[in-house]
């Protein structure tokens, strides 16, 4: 990332949160946009639908995997995409 010029990305918003008695965490949406594409070991300027690739963002609310920490999974849905 740092070779492309790409500056690190905001993951402040992964503090902003709700949690329920059951334990259950609540996070809000976030808007971000797509700063680089990985594919493999390379950056790419596009993929093809299907294809799994790596999303270089410019904010987010997910946790990386570090320190023996699970990493967060969840779902990216484009901002004009009727099917929501």
């Amino acid at each position: 990332k740092q070779a492309k010029g790409i500056k690190p990305t905001d993951d402040s918003s992964k503090y902003d949160y709700d949690c329920d008695a059951q334990g259950i965490y609540a996070f809000p949406s976030v808007q971000a946009t797509i700063l680089a594409i990985r594919s493999g070991k390379e950056f790419v300027n596009s993929i093809s639908s299907g294809q799994e690739c790596g999303l270089v963002l410019d904010r987010t609310c997910f946790y990386a995997e570090a320190g023996g920490q699970t990493y967060d999974e969840g779902y990216i849905v484009k901002e004009d995409d009727e099917n929501v």
